[in-house]
């Protein structure tokens, strides 16, 4: 099976491992550089002479080597409008994905996830939605108490997360986001993950 990698870098240890635990399986594995990939979807005389066809085994390139069935995008959040970009072009030509351009945009958006998680049943943790710093006692009341977390609305991968331990840091910490973003989300801490990442 042919799977492509969409991925910045080779580098990172968990673009590199799916490359290793693929070709110890027998697959063809090929990366793709995200930004690279939407650089060839803006000149379309590149384009047309086949780079993109190469990926999908159906032109004569340095790609080549049988048809791409299959491809785990690994968008990271340097670049994820370019790979959403990317992953819808290979969907809508049949690559069958780990994660569709939808899901990429939607898990960017943490008030719309958090919802769509709720729809289906799945416990979250308490958030609110707060928009002025007046608010914050009052959200943080909501969540539980103090400790809680802060978080951006649109980050990923731990980034934008902080562990507020009482109102005087959530206040400071609202006066160098809100330059940014007009609104963040209060979580409850959850004691018992003792510091964990849970993922779905």
């Amino acid at each position: 099976m042919r799977i492509l990698i969409l991925s910045r870098s080779e580098s990172l240890y968990s673009t590199r491992r799916l490359l290793e635990a693929g070709e110890e399986r027998g697959h063809t594995m090929v990366l793709v550089d995200v930004l690279a990939a939407v650089r060839q979807m803006n000149q379309p005389e590149v384009w047309q002479k086949g780079w993109f066809l190469g990926l999908l085994g159906k032109g004569d390139t340095a790609v080549g080597m049988g048809p791409a069935v299959a491809m785990v995008p690994r968008v990271g959040s340097s670049s994820p409008a370019e790979g959403v970009r990317v992953v819808r072009y290979l969907e809508e030509r049949g690559v069958v994905t780990t994660a569709t351009a939808t899901a990429l945009e939607l898990v960017r958006d943490k008030q719309i996830s958090l919802r769509v998680m709720q729809d289906a049943g799945l416990p979250i943790p308490l958030t609110r939605v707060v928009r002025r710093v007046g608010s914050l006692a009052e959200a943080a009341i909501g969540v539980g108490g103090f400790p809680c977390l802060i978080k951006l609305n649109h980050s990923t991968h731990g980034r934008g997360v902080l562990l507020i331990p009482n109102l005087a840091t959530a206040t400071a910490v609202w006066n160098i986001i809100h330059r940014r973003q007009k609104q963040i989300l209060l979580q409850e801490f959850i004691k018992e993950a003792r510091g964990r990442d849970w993922r779905l």
